[in-house]
């Protein structure tokens, strides 16, 4: 049996035979809906870890509510919950009636296997494969939040079930070829022509290092399965590999591009298979090893709706909203402390919801980080820091926005990526969000896992703005990427926690050079700072020449390690206000 692994969201979904059999239903997304109580399946409070609940709720059009069922033979299928990725599971392999039905990381054992037959009137029964038993609505409960558990098969209302397909399906699947020109976007080296045998105008030549690679934009009119696949040469002696990333998210690992004997040589490289949602998304192929990716002459996207993509996207500094997948859900949200699992680990973090949420509306959202001994409440309360006075600005403006504090774990880390793909995920599942306008910013260390966030996130963030950041004494990706992001700093010249310069490359100043460097910019010997006898006490300066969309800010002053410096006689500090604009020309 051949097998392709399908991953969503970093996480391994589901196992599909490629065995074309006569099945109850086609691979596809679907709600499960009880004949009983009309309500659907869903994990609760959209909880990603494993062990969590499955139980029944009002129909919000949330990817809780959604699950991914794939044949895996026969009449067998897993079925895996849209928002966390993990399977239906009856729970340690329980054989009880009432035995619970609960989510887990997918393996593909029987507990996660369930046999799925057409009872007729469009109504469904699920059967676990290990325990014989049926997915029951536990004690005919109609109320939000009833159990799902199973129950020896009877054939009653509670263990018949609607399905209702919300994507996946593809009959007639189109194929579009991705070259030098429409839908490429960028390489970490060079387009070039020195070896026959390419189509169009050139094939993308990476740079020999670990990390460096190659992204395109493509437009999904459906979500889907989409099947993608590279035309290479490597005249190596040894394969290479490379990770896939959709989004700036690691969806697959391990692809191979074996050796071809010589650099004219092409052929094509193994499928990879992915769930993508409907809208824009980048696509990059990224080396994991020193040697880089052989030469890539163009990738082919196969799937029920795909275009090319327009790869200025969120780099316009004007451009058109686009809705995330929250958008028309109903208010699930409040305003304070939330909490979600990320890696294993329950992390709290501080929501603050414009006034009058309109659900239809996409938001800009802004993730912001405090300093070292500080928690996110610190940022999200007005009496204190007060969101560093940018939301200050946005009600100023009239410019509504969904605000996000996170709180760390002593200190900023590694762990703390993942917890920003999880809680930007989660809302913009929940919420409708402007998924090219995410912003990112922090004082201190704050603003230090804001750069380091900026270093690999160049697909999901918008702009940064870093106050007193450093580029040492914090993770970072290794090595960072080098797409453009929008930049914005402040340091003050007496700082000496994290200092304009610190020697050997270390310090703010160096943080500005990589961001110029990176975003195309003219970039100088040295960058022009405050220094005493300017008229003002701060200097602000715009880098020039850098690509469009992606500005460079640098502001230093005549001061220490602070978030709120001010001119003297101001009643407020000038650095919200300079921020404010900077996010505000995108």
């Amino acid at each position: 049996m051949i097998r392709n692994i399908i991953w969503r969201l970093g996480s391994l979904i589901v196992l599909l035979s490629c065995a074309q059999l006569s099945w109850a239903i086609d691979d596809g997304i679907y709600t499960i809906a009880s004949k009983h109580s009309e309500k659907l399946v869903e994990v609760g409070s959209a909880d990603t870890a494993d062990g969590a609940n499955v139980s029944q709720w009002s129909a919000n059009g949330g990817a809780t509510q959604q699950w991914k069922i794939s044949n895996v033979g026969g009449d067998d299928y897993s079925v895996v919950n849209v928002n966390s990725g993990k399977a239906m599971e009856v729970y340690d392999f329980s054989t009880a009636d009432g035995g619970n039905v609960t989510q887990w990381e997918y393996w593909g054992g029987e507990s996660q296997t369930w046999t799925i037959t057409d009872q007729g009137d469009g109504y469904f029964s699920f059967i676990n494969k290990h325990s014989g038993k049926s997915l029951d609505l536990l004690d005919w409960d109609t109320s939000d939040g009833a159990n799902i558990t199973q129950w020896e098969w009877w054939g009653g209302d509670t263990q018949l079930w609607a399905l209702d397909l919300v994507g996946g399906n593809n009959p007639n699947p189109t194929s579009v070829t991705f070259e030098e020109e429409g839908g490429f976007c960028d390489v970490d080296g060079s387009v070039d022509t020195n070896h026959s045998g390419f189509n169009g105008n050139g094939f993308a030549n990476t740079d020999n290092n670990t990390g460096t690679g190659i992204t395109w934009k493509v437009e999904i009119g459906q979500a889907g399965s989409y099947i993608l696949q590279w035309r290479y040469a490597n005249g190596g002696a040894n394969g290479r590999a490379a990770d896939v990333l959709i989004d700036g998210e690691l969806q697959y690992t391990g692809l191979t591009q074996a050796t071809t004997g010589e650099w004219t040589a092409w052929s094509n490289s193994e499928t990879v298979e992915l769930w993508l949602d409907q809208g824009s998304h980048t696509i990059r192929l990224q080396a994991t090893t020193a040697e880089g990716l052989g030469n890539i002459d163009s990738l082919t996207v196969t799937g029920s709706a795909v275009s090319v993509g327009d790869c200025s996207g969120s780099g316009g500094v004007k451009n058109p909203p686009e809705k995330s997948a929250g958008c028309g859900n109903p208010l699930s949200l409040t305003n304070g402390r939330n909490t979600i699992i990320s890696s294993g680990i329950e992390r709290e973090y501080f929501v603050t919801l414009p006034s009058n949420y309109d659900p239809n509306e996409p938001y800009r959202l802004f993730y912001v980080s405090h300093g070292l001994g500080g928690v996110g409440e610190h940022v999200y309360n007005t009496d204190f820091l007060n969101w560093f006075g940018l939301r200050t600005q946005a009600l100023r403006d009239n410019v509504p926005a969904i605000w996000i504090a996170p709180t760390a774990i002593d200190r900023w880390d590694q762990r703390d990526h993942p917890l920003f793909d999880d809680i930007t995920n989660f809302i913009k599942n929940s919420l409708c969000v402007d998924t090219t306008r995410v912003f990112v910013s922090g004082m201190s260390f704050g603003g230090m896992i804001s750069y380091s966030l900026s270093t690999n996130h160049q697909d999901v963030i918008r702009a940064g703005f870093g106050m007193s950041p450093a580029n040492f004494n914090i993770w970072l990706p290794n090595p960072k990427r080098t797409e453009p992001i929008a930049w914005m700093q402040t340091t003050g010249m007496a700082d000496s926690i994290t200092p304009w310069d610190a020697g050997g490359e270390r310090g703010a100043k160096y943080i500005a050079l990589e961001k110029a460097r990176d975003n195309g910019c003219n970039v100088p010997n040295d960058i022009e700072t405050w220094v005493p006898g300017s008229p003002s006490q701060h200097l602000c300066v715009n880098m020039e020449g850098c690509d469009e969309g992606y500005p460079v800010k640098v502001c230093t002053f005549d001061g220490g390690h602070i978030h709120d410096h001010r001119e003297p006689g101001a009643a407020e500090s000038w650095i919200p206000a300079e921020a404010w604009d900077f996010f505000m020309q995108f």
